[in-house]
């Protein structure tokens, strides 16, 4: 009998995911620094420990206050190789709707992302061979909000991996232990806090499931 299915990451990219991880691991303990998963990682490791299914790369965040550490440990443009783990991060600021300011693995300057050095909306990006298999590192700013008086209202974060600011820093910190892909990795204390407001309140309901007739990944009801 034909197991007939939708198309799911492939073993070789898992593999290949899987390493980058198992490397940022140590890299993170090496050198202290402080990180959790994240987006949809979080949201893989929260359901059943694994990947989605059709997610493509894996997600972090790192406090704002790692920034200048990593700029200083990251892989220089033109001495990033394959074979080797590189961590290339963006030149310039966070870019949301702009083109931003970008540079390719060889530290040209572009204009949109051209390879997986040329982003500037993950803060970084982690991988070993020079292609579209990775890991993206966003920023989180810790910041207290005022009312137009200039009281404050709010101690929150903006998450630049949602692009906005989400409440509730309690249900971040302490950071907990949890399992993905088989690693233990850092997580937010209450995920749920974290996922809501990106997934909204149903996110342990996939949003999409496969259609065995189309074997295409569909929108779920």
């Amino acid at each position: 009998m034909v197991n007939v299915t939708c198309d799911v990451v492939s073993r070789q990219r898992r593999s290949y995911l899987y390493r980058i991880l198992q490397q940022w691991i140590r890299f993170a303990d090496e050198n202290k620094i402080m990180w959790w998963i994240s987006s949809g990682t979080l949201l893989g490791a929260v359901r059943d420990g694994n990947m989605i299914p059709y997610d493509l790369d894996i997600d972090i965040s790192v406090p704002a206050f790692e920034e200048s550490k990593l700029r200083q440990l990251s892989t220089t443009r033109g001495r990033i190789k394959n074979g080797q783990f590189n961590l290339a991060v963006r030149p310039g600021p966070h870019c949301i709707e702009s083109e931003g300011i970008r540079q390719n693995c060889y530290g040209q300057s572009v204009r949109s992302e051209i390879d997986c050095c040329a982003a500037c909306e993950p803060f970084a990006r982690a991988f070993y061979e020079v292609g579209w298999t990775y890991m993206d590192i966003y920023l989180f700013r810790f910041e207290m909000r005022f009312d137009n008086e200039q009281r404050p209202i709010e101690f929150t974060y903006f998450d630049e991996s949602f692009n906005e600011f989400i409440g509730d820093i309690y249900g971040l910190f302490p950071l907990k232990a949890c399992k993905f892909l088989g690693l233990h990795v850092p997580c937010p204390r209450d995920p749920a806090t974290i996922l809501g407001p990106q997934y909204g309140k149903e996110f342990m309901k996939p949003r999409k499931l496969c259609n065995l007739t189309g074997r295409s990944w569909v929108k779920s009801s």
